[in-house]
């Protein structure tokens, strides 16, 4: 007969894939127990990076859930909203110094100026980071949410693994963390939460190169 752990499968699974995320370690201090147990609550946390800058997080598992979790970390009232999908692998030095142009010259001014709230992948990569380095280089003030699989970041706190999990962009004001460990499993949650911030104001999806998840988030945001 199995033994019983006390706790519901539903926190067997999410305790799991924080394991998996470097979330919880083995020999984790007390902040990293207190992350644990916020993740298992989903409540909201205090992100604090490297270069200084905060941002609000939590996890969310359900669709059912989202619109009070976003609430919960501030964002709430309808808002243009502008998502970002691509990456920036296989491009050219030259490529690479226009799209950082773009970023910093059309993409950021234009959701300063309009109050938009932008949405991307969240990951200290590609185009997620060009987004995030350019709100900083304009010291912008817009919302800039993060999306991502649980499974497959680090918290600022645990540098990656070595079994693929990617550092948060640390420009980033927000971040909606998704129960899941492939990469991928966010693309609907992009599409679901731009449309819950947006309400009646307009969405629009920019697309910068990219592979297979890119088309799969440009699907979802059609």
């Amino acid at each position: 007969m199995a033994r019983s752990t006390g706790i519901a499968p539903s926190r067997l699974r999410k305790r799991r894939v924080l394991a998996k995320s470097g979330a919880l370690s083995q020999d984790g201090n007390k902040r990293k127990h207190l992350l644990f147990k916020q993740f298992l609550n989903n409540q909201p946390l205090k992100l604090t990076f490297n270069n200084g800058q905060t941002a609000c997080a939590i996890q969310v598992d359900h669709f059912v859930d989202l619109s009070g979790a976003l609430n919960q970390i501030g964002l709430h009232g309808s808002r243009p909203v502008l998502v970002v999908v691509g990456g920036a692998s296989k491009m050219s030095d030259q490529s690479m110094a226009r799209l950082r142009l773009l970023f910093v010259n059309v993409l950021a001014p234009i959701a300063e100026t309009l109050g938009a709230c932008v949405v991307d992948g969240g990951t200290d990569t590609g185009v997620m980071q060009m987004m995030g380095q350019a709100r900083a280089e304009i010291a912008g003030t817009f919302p800039l949410v993060g999306i991502a699989p649980v499974g497959k970041i680090a918290l600022p706190d645990a540098p990656p693994s070595s079994s693929g999990q990617t550092s948060l962009e640390p420009n980033h004001t927000h971040f909606v963390l998704i129960s899941g460990s492939t990469w991928g499993d966010e693309s609907p949650w992009l599409a679901r939460i731009a449309t819950t911030l947006a309400d009646e104001k307009p969405s629009v999806t920019v697309m910068a190169n990219g592979g297979a998840i890119t088309l799969l988030d440009l699907f979802e945001n059609k």
